[in-house]
C-alpha cells in the first residue's frame, strides 16, 4: 500500500510543480509590457511601393490617387518602372516620387521575385544611409486606383 502512495505522489508532485511554474511564467508575462517603437512625433512614415510593369493608360490616375495620400505624416513613393513609357516615368518623377527604371525579364526565374529582391535591397540601402525610416510599407498594384 505504501508503494502505491509513492507511485501516485510522483505524478502529483510533478503536475503541481509544473502548474506552479506556468502560473509564475504567466503572471510575469502579464506584467511585462513592450515599449512601442518611437516614431518621432507619432506621425507614421509610410513607404508606398508601386511596381509598375508596363503601366497602361490608367497609370496617371493611380499616381494621382497615391499622391492624394499625402494628407498627414511622411509619405515616400517608390515607383519601380519596368518597360514603362517615358511619359509615365517622367510623370512619376515630376510628382517627386522615387523612381527607378529596371528590367528583370532577362533573368532566370520569376521576374516578380527579382523585382521584390531589388526593391528590398534599395529600401535597405536608403535606410542605412538615413534617407528613409518607414514605420509602414505598402505595396500597391499599378492597375488599381487607391
Amino acid at each position: 500500500m505504501e508503494i502505491v502512495k509513492i507511485i501516485l505522489l510522483i505524478p502529483a508532485a510533478y503536475l503541481t510543480f509544473y502548474s506552479a511554474y506556468w502560473l509564475v511564467c504567466t503572471l510575469l508575462g502579464v506584467g511585462f509590457k513592450t515599449q512601442s517603437k518611437a516614431i518621432g512625433n507619432n506621425t507614421p512614415e509610410v513607404l508606398v511601393i508601386l511596381p509598375a510593369y508596363q503601366p497602361g493608360p490608367s497609370f496617371p490616375k493611380v499616381l494621382d490617387a497615391v499622391e492624394s495620400l499625402k494628407t498627414g505624416g511622411k509619405l515616400t513613393v517608390f515607383c519601380l518602372m519596368q518597360e514603362a513609357q517615358p511619359e509615365h516615368t517622367q510623370d512619376a518623377r515630376n510628382r517627386g516620387f522615387w523612381v527607378e527604371e529596371k528590367a528583370f525579364g532577362h533573368l532566370e526565374g520569376n521576374s516578380y521575385h527579382h523585382a521584390l529582391k531589388h526593391t528590398v535591397a534599395q529600401i535597405l540601402s536608403r535606410m542605412s544611409q538615413g534617407q528613409i525610416n518607414p514605420s509602414h510599407i505598402v505595396i500597391l498594384d499599378k492597375d488599381n486606383i487607391v
